[in-house]
């Protein structure tokens, strides 16, 4: 679909924003799934932040695979014990990780790694597992 494709998607949206208010013009569950393939966490850490107290920094790489420019992702990043029951999740949008020249990027380039750092509450001892997914 058209309004699924990176080349095509925000063309659509002008075009949904100008028709007819009925058409839906919100983002299929298709969307996902194609940012989930389309780009890669290429090395993450998490580490005690280095200035700020009960603090986790996270310190991610992330890389369009694809030719064209992506939608920055939400970040989702969730944090399990060890019988991995879920104690803690979090949900970044670019606005909460861009920063210096890319602080008003609207999308992310393609084959162009992306430095990006977060800082997360610790959410404590039990957290022995994390989980990155990008959304």
């Amino acid at each position: 679909q058209f309004k699924d494709h990176p080349r095509w998607r925000d063309t659509y949206q002008l075009a949904c924003r100008l028709a007819d208010p009925v058409i839906s013009c919100g983002p299929s569950e298709h969307k996902n799934a194609y940012l989930a393939q389309s780009l890669r966490i290429i090395s993450n850490t998490v580490t005690s932040h280095p200035e700020q107290e009960n603090t986790l920094l996270l310190e991610a790489v992330i890389l369009n695979m694809t030719k064209e420019p992506l939608p920055f992702p939400t970040i989702n990043v969730q944090f399990s014990n060890i019988k991995e029951q879920l104690l803690n999740d979090f949900y970044f949008t670019a606005a909460d990780y861009l920063r210096g020249e890319l602080e008003n990027a609207q999308h992310l380039p393609p084959a162009t790694p992306v430095h990006i750092a977060l800082s997360i509450i610790d959410p404590g001892p039990a957290a022995v597992n994390y989980n990155i997914e990008l959304r």
